[in-house]
């Protein structure tokens, strides 16, 4: 079965203090990148029930993955979230954001890429 999901991308903060009044305390899809001078590249995506703790926790010195708490110290590095209250959209949306993209948009992920819901074996991302 296939399956569209539609990501309406917040614009990209930086990652400091400050910008954590701008995101919101709901559930979406998220994605760290890093800034070059052609624009921000993908390094990893996420989802969470709470965006702004997920911001917080990643910008914090309990934060487990490593390659995450590197990145965000050796780069300038922003955030973007796309809104969903389906935690099944958010899980088919990291899905397809990975095999859309590629691995690249994984590069500071420790764990095994997305499976999604489960209920997909294509989902098709429409970005905005």
């Amino acid at each position: 079965m296939i399956k569209t999901i539609k990501l309406k991308w917040s614009k990209v903060y930086s990652y400091n203090e400050m910008s954590t009044l701008f995101i919101p305390e709901m559930k979406g899809v998220y994605e760290i990148c890093v800034k070059y001078n052609d624009g921000y590249h993908r390094y990893y995506v996420g989802s969470s029930d709470i965006l702004k703790k997920r911001y917080s926790d990643h910008r914090s010195d309990s934060e487990k993955n490593s390659k995450i708490k590197n990145g965000l110290m050796s780069y300038v590095c922003g955030f973007r979230y796309a809104l969903s209250e389906n935690i099944n959209d958010m899980k088919d949306a990291e899905f397809g954001l990975y095999h859309t993209h590629g691995k690249d948009i994984y590069k500071w992920n420790n764990v095994e890429p997305p499976k999604g819901s489960g209920f997909y074996t294509y989902v098709q991302i429409i970005e905005e």
